[in-house]
């Protein structure tokens, strides 16, 4: 899922829409211009091998409750986009306020705390690559994901992330935090790094996180309630 300008919506809709509502000024253009390239490029036939199946997410299903009855019951390969559409909700209730929308996240179980990040991670580099992970509302969680990959034992992802991280502070300036006010229009006009295009295609070349989210989740499933 995307999150462009107002934060999580509570239908999720196809990812290159997302991105044609940045803004258009010159940073958002240069960001479009940025993503397209990171989108075509990213990884090879192993990128669009995936796409089908990251699509499928796309398929609007109603949000509901997770249970312990629910989280006994489902099926395994199910219960990460379940869990991930019903933190959508819960978060998009919190409105724009996207302070608050933080601290409700920081103040989820772990194991909920790692589900967010991380699926919001897949979602963002497979459909944009690291360049639209860092422009979107989704670097706000990256010390969640970074967490969130260590508890999964996803230890490539994880070291590709801290790569990236380097890389694209480097670009907009070592002092510029995520969560600068400025950081879109700074990281939107800086140079993309020429080896963030490289990240993007060894990320893609990597599996993708839902099994290992399945598998944390019905190992762990007290932290998976939600309701």
């Amino acid at each position: 899922m995307s999150a462009v300008e107002d934060g999580p919506h509570a239908m999720p809709v196809p990812h290159h829409i997302h991105a044609w509502n940045v803004r258009q000024n010159a940073s958002g253009m240069r960001h479009l211009r940025a993503v397209f390239a990171s989108t075509f490029m990213a990884g090879g036939d192993r990128y669009w091998a995936h796409k089908p199946r990251l699509y499928r997410r796309v398929v609007y299903q109603p949000p509901q409750p997770i249970t312990p009855e629910l989280l006994a019951s489902a099926a395994a390969d199910r219960l990460p986009r379940m869990i991930f559409l019903r933190l959508v909700e819960l978060i998009h209730n919190r409105g724009r306020d996207k302070p608050g929308q933080r601290a409700y996240v920081a103040a989820l179980t772990p194991g909920l705390r790692m589900l967010w990040s991380t699926y919001e991670l897949d979602n963002e580099v497979f459909n944009g690559g690291f360049h639209q992970y860092f422009f979107n509302d989704s670097r706000y969680y990256v010390t969640m994901a970074l967490d969130g990959l260590a508890m999964l034992g996803a230890d490539e992802h994880r070291a590709l992330l801290n790569r990236a991280i380097d890389e694209v502070q480097a670009a907009a300036g070592r002092g510029l935090g995520f969560d600068h006010p400025q950081w879109r229009e700074h990281f939107g006009r800086a140079e993309v790094p020429p080896a963030l295009e490289w990240l993007n295609r060894r990320y893609c070349d990597l599996p993708l996180l839902e099994p290992r989210q399945a598998a944390y989740i019905r190992a762990h499933p007290e932290q998976f309630v939600t309701d």
